[in-house]
């Protein structure tokens, strides 16, 4: 373990995955000594460049691993998916063992934001891992409605923490066996979501596609369609992406 990819040595080390914590022991003439501790269900995953290596980070520490195979770095990287799982649906059940967040930026619901119980007729709700620039990540409450994402602290918190618009926004998915990543790319942000299983990917994904589709029918030309062999919302990659409308009409684009 080191705790910096700049350290220049590795250093033996004890992992042992608890209920809701990851701990770390140094190895010091056959006695462990207590090390880094993490909290599972802040903690983020992830894979730096070198080989058999795994990053691991809360709000408050982060370190690296190195393992002796790849078969290795899967099992605990499935162990603390699986423990994070574990822990949401144990929060969910009991309120109280919720965890204190740490740096979760609160925004306060304005006249113009609906409260919760509007969204009756909500495409899609759920609770989904917002990935933030630092690369932590917090567990927000999503509500999709018409063309709008809207994501929320808890499920029954009616301050919005933020929104998006998604009608011409760009949905990329990756689904691997340890991670259900979501990210949709608009004009002024990207969103990184991450669902808890495939389960919930594969909903969202739906839903995702389902609502951007349906804004695209309701703002259809029905004169124009005649005459169109396909058309629609696609990105242009140069020095910035922009979403434009193409027509293709008699081999013309």
């Amino acid at each position: 373990m080191k705790e910096s990819e700049n350290d220049p040595e590795w250093k033996s080390t004890w992992i042992e995955l608890g209920a809701t914590v990851l701990s770390t022991f140094r190895v010091e003439e056959k006695i462990n000594v207590p090390g880094i501790f993490l909290n599972v269900v802040e903690c983020v995953v992830h894979r730096p460049e070198t080989p058999l290596v795994l990053g691991l980070q809360d709000t408050t520490n982060s370190f690296f691993l190195r393992f002796s195979s790849e078969v290795e770095i899967k099992k605990w990287m499935s162990s603390i998916k699986s423990t994070k799982i574990e822990c949401w649906k144990r929060e969910e059940e009991d309120p109280s063992l919720k965890i204190k967040r740490k740096g979760i930026r609160h925004k306060e619901a304005t006249n113009t934001t609906p409260p919760l119980n509007l969204f009756k007729d909500a495409i899609e709700t759920g609770f989904l891992l917002k990935y933030e620039v630092t690369n932590l990540c917090n567990r927000y409450w999503f509500v999709l409605r018409d063309q709008t994402l809207y994501y929320y602290l808890s499920e029954y918190c009616e301050n919005l923490i933020g929104l998006m618009e998604i009608a011409n926004a760009m949905i990329r998915t990756n689904e691997s066996e340890d991670s259900f990543m979501i990210e949709v790319v608009g004009k002024r942000e990207t969103l990184q979501l991450e669902a808890a299983d495939s389960v919930d990917y594969r909903s969202w994904h739906r839903s995702l596609h389902t609502a951007r589709l349906n804004m695209r029918k309701s703002t259809k030309s029905p004169e124009r369609m005649e005459e169109t062999n396909q058309r629609g919302v696609l990105t242009s990659f140069g020095r910035t992406e922009t979403n434009y409308m193409f027509i293709l009409n008699n081999h013309v684009l």
